[in-house]
This record gives structure tokens, sequence and C-alpha cells, in this order.
């Protein structure tokens, strides 16, 4: 299920002439030269490493293919273990690839009569969720239907970093189990009905990089970071924070300022904002946020709601 990346040239100045990056810079009226910069810092999900010039053309070339914008949160990338890339399409981003599709004649979900809990987390939801698709140029649907217990994923238990007590991370599918369950049965539909390929779900994206995780570095297999319900203070057991030892290893002035917008967002959708991440990470401004949990800071603000919890 892995992609690979488009081999290029991967030389700053021929970089720059490549009539992808330049047609793509151009079609969102940016320059080529700051069209690059500001991809790689906003559009991959690097915990480690940089983003490679062959990465970010791959990402480029499917943007293109699906006439999605990157900018606007419609298509972003996972770096793999194979230095290419997951494509990751957001549930905006698919749905305009479905409505914009010139065969599309409208689509319709059917649910399970009944509800069920699959577990003490989870929100009451139908065992499975139906999408008929209809073309115009099909004489019947196609239909799709997806089950609860195999799309599932359950919370996890995380241990802070700098110690103190084990919480709770409870995801999308925890706060909104019955939206999230029509996200991917209008997904896997789709592909049967239309034929997209080569492009995942972020939910799909993670098992994917976790699978290679687990294959190749079996002694460090890494949990997908996701909303906690309440964002917990993380204590040392000590109110002297400067006890710690001292970590330069801080993220960049670009970094912060994305957090920043990416704040200013979140506090107006979710009620999560720049006080509540400080107050996460025990930090006085968001300049003295690790590098290493700079991604994790990314997910807690734009991948799901938080809980009324969380927002008190």
């Amino acid at each position: 299920m892995n992609t690979t990346a488009t081999r290029v040239n991967t030389q700053p100045s021929e970089l720059l002439s490549h009539s992808l990056v330049t047609r793509t810079a151009n079609r969102f009226g940016v320059d080529p030269g700051k069209f690059i910069s500001t991809l790689k810092a906003t559009c991959f999900r690097v915990k480690d490493g940089e983003v490679s010039n062959e990465q970010m053309l791959a990402l480029l070339v499917v943007a293109e293919q699906y006439k999605l914008n990157p900018f606007t949160r419609e298509i972003f990338a996972f770096p793999d273990k194979q230095n290419g890339i997951v494509p990751v399409v957001s549930v905006d981003g698919w749905a305009r690839i479905i409505n914009e599709n010139d065969e599309l004649n409208g689509f319709e979900f059917v649910y399970a009569p009944k509800l069920d809990q699959i577990d003490d987390d989870a929100k009451p939801c139908p065992a499975w969720c139906e999408v008929h698709i209809f073309r115009r140029d099909r004489e019947h649907p196609i239909v799709v239907r997806e089950y609860l217990d195999e799309v599932y994923r359950p919370a996890f238990w995380v241990t802070p970093k700098t110690g103190g007590e084990k919480y709770k991370v409870k995801g999308p599918w925890q706060t909104h189990t019955k939206r999230f369950l029509r996200h991917k049965t209008m997904i896997q539909g789709s592909r049967l009905a239309f034929g997209f390929a080569g492009i995942y779900d972020q939910d799909e994206a993670e098992r994917i990089i976790e699978g290679q995780t687990i294959e190749q570095e079996p002694a460090k297999i890494l949990a997908a970071p996701v909303v906690p319900e309440a964002l917990p203070v993380v204590t040392t057991g000590t109110n002297d924070v400067s006890a710690a030892k001292p970590d330069t290893n801080l993220i960049s002035e670009q970094q912060a300022k994305i957090l920043r917008k990416l704040c200013e967002q979140s506090v107006k959708e979710f009620g999560l904002g720049e006080v509540d991440l400080c107050k996460h990470f025990h930090m006085d401004k968001l300049e003295q946020l690790k590098l290493r949990d700079y991604m994790l800071a990314v997910d807690l603000l734009s991948r799901a709601p938080v809980s009324d919890a969380a927002q008190s």
C-alpha cells in the first residue's frame, strides 16, 4: 500500500525551475521559492528529519491529479520509511473530488436500525453504515457497507514524558463515533464508484505508518497522537520548573507562527487555544515547545474537537 516518491534532481535551483512547482505556485499566486518552504513546513507530518524535494514533488503530483489545495488542508502527507510519501486527503478534500466528478448523480446513506456501543468510551452508533452512490452512466447504484467493529479505533493510555499519572487519550472515534463511521463509508464508497487510487484518509495513513514502524522498528512502536478528551496538566512531582534539565532543542519561529495560527482557528471551532496548549505542555509560551512535541501539538489543535472539560 506504500506510495513511492517521484524521483527528480534535488538541487534547489533546479527544483525551483521544475515545471510542476512553477505551475502549482502560479495557480495559487505564490512565489516559487516561498512556495516550496511553506509546503514543507505545513503540508508534511514530520517528527524527525527533513522533507526531501522528491517527497514534496510527489505530493504536488497527487495534488495536481485530483485538483486539491494543500494550503486549505485538502491534502497533506506523511513521509514513509522508504523515503516516499503516504498522501492524505482530508474529509473536505474527499467531499470535493466526489462532488466535482461529472458522473455523480447523488448519493445517500443508510444506517443499521439499532444503535450499539462498541466500548465505554464511544458514543452509541449504528453497527454499520451504507452509502448508495448514483452515477449518470450506470443503471444501478454502487452500494458499499462499512462495519463499525472493522474501522473503529479505540482510545489509549499515555504516560507524560516528564512524569505524572497516565491519562486516557480520546480521539474523534470517541467524540464523534457516528460521524466518523459515515466518513469512512463515504470514502470507501467513492473508491469503488470512481476509482480513486493512491490517496488515503488520515486514519488509513496512520495505520500504514504504524505498520511500517512495527515491521522495521519493533522496539519503537509509536501510537498515533490524537486529541485527548481533556488536556491534563503535565506534572513532574515538583513545582520547580527550573529543576528540569534544560533543553535547547526548541521549535523555530516559523513553527511557532504556524502553531499560533492553528490556535486561533482551534479556539474558534473547538474552544482549544494557545493558553490550553501551553498548559498541556507545561510552558509559558509557544516558543518554549520542544521540537520533538511539535507534531503532537499540531495534531492536538487540528484533528478533532475536545470535550467540554477542556473548554471550561
